[in-house]
């Protein structure tokens, strides 16, 4: 799920099936006997690491982006792992089975920590680096310590208390880390500078919070309303007005639906980004039934994009194409969607009569759609071009870096 950060993908319904299947045949196994428990937990254990192989080894692309963008956590956990297996190790070493089912820990250990590790990257420190320095901690941590030393020499109880202590120190220190962010989270302050691109990207995830309410709010508040003076107006004794006032109230249903489409996109996590982007261009093509345009989608199946550019990229490519529609005069259009290497190119080309010199120098009040989609890309550190298509048309190509560092943060904090 992380790794995907909800969203579908290939031979998902099987590992999901092969999953649960196992997990469910080890708790049939505890009311049987502990042998067949036993058994039963081994081949659920296998048939796990099996699916993660091959799950990861398929979506080879995805997983590299992951690996590089969070590589720095990964190998922090894994370092801090090893180093505590290793005074594991040592300090139980005449203990019988002490390594004992650290299959299954270190695992979960480096995922934890790693998720962890990427939720402090948030503002880039700890909530006490609000009002400490980083020296003063150090100083603050060093003081705890020697003074659960000089308690542990002066009353003899040995190190086990002295290490129960420093447990104790951590457990406040993190304490006071969450109430702090706590405090500081309900103030609205905002303690750390952000780059320009974190900035673009917060407020990119704002407004689709914003969105998202309206979207919720129309439905709730206006369009069950309308469905409920519907199904009263067939109660009427007026045959024509009830005709009139049924239709006005389906399209006024119909409007609405598309305007809460159009605030915050509906993307279905059981189908891939590919699959719900065809599914725009399906609807795209209902809305316009007088226009006979042969569209050409080209998108690996393989295709993954990051929250938020999934939405992004999808109201991209609704602007772009219903553009189109609206005031290209060809009849084929053709549209490229990749992601290689963290970079996302989007083109829509037409063989309309449009000239792309004219589209590039236009007043940005008469296209007021593509002028917002420009000025959002720039924004999020992208190009995008109008060029002309030979032998006729235009041609719109748009150039967008995903990072997966905020998007995972941001996927860890919803």
């Amino acid at each position: 799920m992380f790794l995907f950060q909800g969203s579908g993908y290939k031979f998902k319904k099987a590992a999901n099936l092969c999953l649960t299947g196992t997990c469910i045949c080890s708790l049939i196994g505890i009311l049987i006997s502990d042998n067949v428990f036993a058994l039963l937990y081994d081949i659920q254990f296998l048939l796990s690491w099996l699916c993660f192989v091959f799950v990861v080894v398929y979506h080879r692309k995805r997983t590299a982006f992951v690996l590089k963008a969070e590589w720095k956590s990964i190998l922090f956990s894994l370092v801090v792992i090893i180093i505590l297996f290793i005074a594991y190790c040592l300090t139980t070493m005449g203990i019988k089975g002490n390594l004992s089912n650290f299959g299954v820990y270190i695992p979960v250990l480096l995922f934890s920590m790693s998720i962890h590790s990427i939720i402090l990257k948030e503002h880039h420190s700890f909530p006490l680096t609000a009002i400490f320095s980083r020296f003063q901690l150090m100083l603050i941590l060093l003081f705890g310590v020697t003074i659960c030393g000089l308690i542990t020499m002066t009353l003899g109880i040995g190190w086990l208390s002295f290490l129960l202590m420093l447990d104790a120190m951590f457990v406040f220190i993190y304490v006071c880390n969450i109430i702090l962010d706590f405090n500081l989270r309900q103030g609205g302050g905002n303690m750390v500078m952000e780059s320009k691109y974190n900035a673009a990207l917060a407020q990119l995830q704002q407004e689709e919070q914003i969105n998202l309410e309206f979207s919720n709010f129309l439905h709730d508040n206006i369009l069950q309303d309308l469905l409920s003076i519907k199904n009263l107006m067939y109660k009427s004794t007026k045959p024509d007005i009830q005709k009139i006032i049924t239709e006005t109230l389906d399209s006024m249903n119909i409007y609405i639906r598309e305007q809460m489409q159009n605030y915050h996109p509906v993307l279905l996590s059981k189908l891939t980004i590919k699959e719900n982007y065809q599914n725009l261009l399906a609807y795209i093509a209902q809305s316009f039934p007088e226009r006979r345009i042969s569209i050409v989608f080209d998108c690996p199946d393989s295709l993954f994009l990051v929250p938020p550019y999934d939405i992004f990229i999808y109201r991209l490519l609704k602007e772009l194409v219903t553009n189109v529609y609206k005031h290209s005069t060809g009849e084929k259009a053709w549209i490229t969607l990749t992601q290689d290497n963290g970079m996302i190119v989007l083109c829509v080309k037409d063989n309309g009569s449009a000239d792309a010199g004219s589209l590039t120098y236009a007043d940005s009040s008469k296209h007021r759609g593509l002028a917002l989609s420009t000025d959002r890309v720039q924004s999020m550190d992208g190009t995008i071009s109008i060029t002309q298509n030979f032998p006729r048309g235009i041609c719109v190509c748009i150039n967008l870096p995903m990072k997966g560092d905020a998007s995972y943060q941001y996927f860890i904090s919803r």
